[in-house]
């Protein structure tokens, strides 16, 4: 879009190879998509894009109290209506890859073991949305229309917003998520668990069962799960 304003048209555009060429064309035709799902849902009034946010989380240990400096990178921050013709602050995590979040039946499939190793359930899509939402939902976020509209999170994949019905908000339980109020005191009560698991030094470490949640991991080299067989 911008390449058609008078300043661009003057710029000299670098030579394009084929790869290039076919990677424009897909994002192209994901921002089309993209827009026309918007087009559909309008009224939308955009919030904020690429928002930093901030949460401490503080917590006992053995060892005394843990205090963590959170931070997060929200893709966009809107209002829309939801399906219950209600307004809603929506946390979105744009998604251009081809794996979805399986369904889940409760919050604490997140923080399980079994639920985290199933790398085809993705159960960190929703740690990470519903972290945002619930830093977003609490007094004093730093967000002008706090506490106005429910905050729900939203996966949104382009290439797939044009299917009929498309919703992109997360499920819980075949439910679509109305207020994450509703989940706010499970997800704080497992999130905090875990983190005292991690920082319990009597607890040995042990490796994932599920190697393929190791194919990118950052401490593979470390761990050396992915050399056993």
């Amino acid at each position: 879009f911008a390449m058609k304003t008078p300043e661009a048209k003057k710029r000299k555009m670098p030579t394009l190879d084929g790869t290039q060429l076919i990677h424009r064309e897909i994002i192209r035709k994901m921002l089309r998509q993209m827009l026309q799902y918007d087009k559909k849902h309008c009224p939308i009034e955009s919030i904020d894009v690429e928002r930093n946010i901030y949460d401490t989380i503080r917590f006992d240990t053995d060892r005394g109290t843990r205090s963590l400096r959170i931070k997060g990178i929200i893709d966009r921050l809107d209002v829309v209506k939801g399906e219950d013709g209600h307004l809603q602050m929506r946390v979105v995590d744009y998604k251009t890859g081809s794996n979805e979040p399986g369904p889940i039946s409760s919050v604490s499939d997140i923080f399980t073991p079994e639920g985290a190793s199933k790398s085809t359930t993705h159960t960190d899509y929703y740690l990470q949305t519903l972290l945002y939402c619930r830093i977003l939902s609490q007094p004093m976020s730093g967000t002008p229309q706090n506490g106005t509209y429910p905050v729900v999170p939203a996966l949104l994949y382009p290439h797939r917003s044009s299917a009929d019905n498309y919703n992109p908000v997360l499920s819980i339980n075949k439910e679509k998520i109305h207020n994450i109020l509703d989940f706010a005191d499970e997800y704080n009560e497992n999130f905090i668990r875990v983190l005292k698991e991690i920082y319990d030094y009597s607890r040995p470490f042990t490796a994932t069962p599920d190697t393929q949640n190791c194919e990118r991991c950052f401490y593979r080299e470390i761990c050396g799960k992915h050399l056993t067989k």
